[in-house]
């Protein structure tokens, strides 16, 4: 529970959620893999160290002084760090668990060996074997920046050095810098990704089904030009293609089953005319070629496809 509001401002609902998630009957997320993170409300400290819960607990610190953090978080000014950090440990005395502390590198402003030091000052009263630091890289907004992750490990070796854990929590170089995104970008997005997959769909079918139209023929023996046959593949598939059931949003589990039999008796029909009229098939031939052909292409296409989305997604 983080990123999403102060859950010790919305305590009841938050305890709610969590033994639902926790219940064996409902999600049956294990308690110590479930955390919650507070910017340090005293009281919903205090009130979650009696609850019979083994969640974790995740105070963000961001500062080593009062006159840092409150820049950084107005909420300083009513829990100053003493309070907070004397809920910590009373926090600790009770449940005798695991505490971890946040703190955002940023630039320049809170990532100095001085700062470091005044941290590790800070945190010695508490059972170091009971507290975790997580340094974590800041995220590129208006004037702040990351730290550059030579001066995290600065950071975390003077934190270690003091007996205190710390882990570095941020992006390898190589990654990309994610960045907020707008309503038109990500409508974009969207309209790249459906793209995208109807071409896959598009290419995978005619591709399939002309496979097969040539089998069929080998296993008959009728005698016709490969050619002809992977025109016929490619005119008739590419005919039914604006139709597939897998690039058309639905609304409910109902309708999506609905229009995957209707589009596929649909191309399984238009197909068969079209193999009856292009490749002068008898009706019966025609609608088994077209059987097959869409057989194939449904199921085999329904495997590779979804792969392919779960892979790249």
């Amino acid at each position: 529970f983080m990123g999403m509001g102060e859950p010790f401002l919305n305590y009841d609902n938050v305890m709610a959620a969590i033994k639902i998630i926790n219940d064996k009957d409902a999600f049956n997320i294990g308690s110590r893999h479930i955390s919650v993170s507070t910017v340090g409300i005293v009281e919903g400290i205090n009130k979650f160290a009696l609850e019979p819960l083994q969640a974790n607990l995740a105070i963000s610190l961001h500062a080593p002084d009062d006159g840092l953090r409150t820049q950084l978080m107005p909420v300083n000014k009513q829990y100053p760090l003493g309070e907070v950090l004397s809920a910590a440990v009373g926090y600790i005395k009770k449940t005798n668990r695991k505490l971890m502390f946040e703190y955002l590198m940023i630039k320049d402003f809170n990532d100095s060996e001085a700062c470091a030091k005044k941290l590790a000052a800070l945190l010695k009263e508490l059972p170091q074997h009971l507290i975790m630091v997580n340094l974590i890289s800041y995220n590129q907004t208006g004037v702040f920046s990351p730290s550059p992750a030579a001066q995290i490990k600065k950071f975390k070796n003077i934190l270690m050095k003091a007996n205190i854990q710390a882990i570095e929590r941020f992006r390898p170089r190589h990654q990309r810098r994610l960045r907020p995104i707008s309503r038109l970008e990500h409508k974009k997005i969207l309209i790249y990704k459906y793209v995208f997959q109807f071409l896959t769909a598009a290419a995978l079918s005619i591709i399939i089904e002309t496979a097969v139209l040539i089998l069929l023929y080998k296993y008959f023996k009728i005698g016709e030009s490969r050619r002809k046959l992977i025109i016929a593949g490619i005119l008739a598939t590419g005919g039914t293609i604006p139709y597939v059931w897998y690039i058309f949003p639905v609304l409910s589990y109902t309708s999506y089953i609905l229009y995957i039999i209707a589009a596929e008796i649909f191309a399984f029909v238009v197909e068969a005319f079209f193999y009856r009229i292009f490749l002068g098939l008898d009706y019966q031939r025609a609608f088994i070629f077209s059987f097959f052909c869409n057989l194939a292409s449904f199921g085999a296409g329904w495997l590779i496809l979804n792969s392919l989305f779960k892979l790249f997604s």
